[in-house]
């Protein structure tokens, strides 16, 4: 596949641009054969003792025009054709942005958030070049070949074919150039994605590294990357860099040519001396065509690397995504129930995962969830609210069957408080109203209830407080409480806490419990703990263990059956105790 067919549709969106620039580049390329002409035409004035100033002034003159139109050709021609591959670049960058908000969660965890990023920076750059500079500089290149040697044929045929013999190697060799250069491009772009991905981490996880004194070790993992990636390059420029050397060579052995069949015919008065000059000018102004069509052929393998790479993931991505906002949405009753009927799950081609699930529950309900790591609570909730997919008749809202519902309005009857308490950079009211729009009272009142109003009032500017990346200058506690304050922001009928107190003393998440209790009479509540206290007013309190139910009930009912809920709430209550 020479060019992508996604790429192909953008190029004929801006076909206007890339036409207008390529007539530019024509006029322009056209243009560049004045020089040789005028001087042609002075020097057998010269010859037969014929120029006047008349002669002089109107060559000068129109040679000056020349450049000055030409130059002015040239500039549309750029403009023309760079604001083109802007426009295509905008577009695939949106689009491909769009695509990642529309996939379910479980390509996100095949897929490494470092390889997006590279996509995004490094291949798509590469993807703008190969629409734009090469285009650019291509049709220039191209054109200047075409009309200079259609100008030499016209001087003389005979010296023209001696000169361009010793081009004849450049199909030859060239194509050999181009397909190493292709293997070694492609290679730098994966490397580059894994130097990418290993940088990511460690600036994420800058806190984790300097806690366990790991330094060395992160830069050693660096370091082997960066020197294989610069090896790589190395020999890129070695294969890219024969390609100069190559064109150099032949366009002097043309002149030698030149010079030798040239003067010959000069001697035997087959040929003149203004021919000549004429050709040698020529031949100067062809050289550069031929080194630049020579970056042009790099750059086209570059890119065409880049390009396939990135739409590899692109087409994927097309294939997974989930969410369309266009479908109409249901009418929806007010929430009366949640029903999970016999439900089963499992990843791909793994085991099964969850198991023979089966739960009621009224509006004003709240539900504990509890088990031991990997027993399945997250994939649970995970499944309840559509990020994995679940098999027809298996959860229901009231009576509607949620695979009927449209997948992003499904998304909105659920507000998920997760465990990584991810902030985005800007003030905490931004991060508290990506629940829902919100007023200032509003807000305030939301903290209030997150147990988080008085530390904020406390800062600076308050809810206006900026925030650094992920939130870093806030404790994970605090974290915790704005995360919740944005999930209680939503009008989702269902609220989920995915060990969202984890981080919380007892006496602040005993307060913000009640102060979430205000909220049952018209929602559901689920809330996953480790922590039991947590869970011990909920009305229905489940145990997950390889993915199914192996205890039921509330509390007092769970703490009879003598099982896993009550040994773990005893050993909790003995460790608290023994602090």
């Amino acid at each position: 596949m020479l060019i992508h067919k996604e790429l192909i549709s953008k190029l004929y969106k801006y076909r206007l641009l890339f036409i207008a620039g390529s007539f530019a580049s024509i006029v322009s390329t056209f243009l560049n054969l004045a020089p040789a002409y005028f001087v042609k035409n002075m020097v057998e004035l010269l010859e037969a003792e014929q120029l006047t100033m008349k002669e002089l002034s109107f060559s000068i003159g129109g040679w000056a025009l020349a450049i000055i139109l030409s130059s002015i050709a040239l500039f549309f021609q750029r403009y023309w054709v760079i604001s083109g591959s802007r426009h295509v670049e905008y577009d695939i960058r949106g689009e491909f942005f769009s695509l990642l908000q529309k996939q379910p969660r479980s390509v996100f965890n095949k897929t490494d958030s470092g390889e997006i990023v590279a996509l995004f920076s490094n291949d798509m750059d590469r993807i703008r070049e190969l629409v734009g500079p090469t285009i650019l500089h291509g049709i220039r290149g191209i054109f200047l070949i075409i009309f200079t040697v259609g100008y030499m044929f016209y001087i003389s045929p005979e010296i023209t074919i001696y000169i361009l013999a010793p081009t004849l190697a450049v199909p030859v060799i060239t194509p050999i150039l181009l397909k190493s250069i292709r293997k070694v491009y492609t290679k730098i772009r994966e490397q580059l994605a894994e130097l990418t991905k290993i940088t990511k981490e460690s600036v994420s996880g800058i806190s984790i590294i300097k806690n366990y004194a790991i330094e060395e070790d992160h830069i050693s993992k660096f370091d082997h990357k960066a020197d294989e990636l610069k090896k790589t390059a190395i020999k890129s420029t070695a294969i890219v860099g024969m390609q100069w050397p190559f064109l150099n060579f032949i366009s002097g052995l043309s002149i030698i040519v030149l010079l030798y069949v040239g003067g010959q015919l000069i001697v035997e008065k087959k040929s003149t001396i203004a021919e000549l000059i004429a050709l040698s000018i020529l031949l100067f102004r062809i050289r550069m065509p031929l080194l630049i069509l020579g970056w042009v052929f790099s750059m086209i393998q570059s890119g065409r690397a880049s390009m396939l790479r990135f739409f590899e993931v692109f087409d994927s991505m097309k294939k997974t995504a989930v969410f369309d906002s266009s479908e109409e949405e249901l009418t929806l009753p007010e929430l009366k129930s949640l029903n999970i009927k016999q439900l089963d799950f499992n990843y791909e081609e793994e085991k099964q995962f969850i198991t023979n699930i089966s739960l009621e529950l009224k509006k004003g309900t709240t539900l504990g969830i509890v088990g031991p790591v990997g027993s399945g609570k997250s994939t649970l909730i995970h499944l309840l609210s559509g990020i994995y997919p679940t098999k027809d008749n298996s959860i229901f809202f009231n009576d509607i069957d949620l695979n009927d519902i449209p997948l992003h309005q499904r998304i909105r009857l659920f507000s998920i408080v997760p465990q990584d308490n991810f902030l985005f950079s800007g003030s905490i009211a931004h991060n508290i109203q990506l629940g829902g729009e919100a007023s200032n009272q509003e807000i305030e009142e939301l903290g209030k209830i997150a147990g988080i109003h008085n530390e904020v009032e406390n800062f600076t500017d308050g809810y206006k407080s900026i925030l650094g990346e992920k939130g870093i200058n806030l404790s994970g506690g605090q974290k915790q409480r704005v995360s919740i304050a944005r999930g209680l922001l939503s009008k989702a009928p269902i609220l989920i806490f995915d060990d969202s107190f984890s981080s919380l003393d007892a006496s602040t998440e005993h307060n913000i419990l009640e102060n979430i209790a205000s909220f049952k009479k018209d929602k559901i509540i689920i809330i996953l703990s480790h922590k039991l206290s947590t869970l011990k007013n909920a009305e229905k309190i489940i145990v997950l263990k390889n993915g199914s139910i192996t205890e039921n009930g509330n509390h007092e009912e769970l703490m009879s059956q003598k099982g896993y809920y009550q040994k773990t709430y005893e050993a909790q209550q003995l460790a608290m105790e023994l602090d």
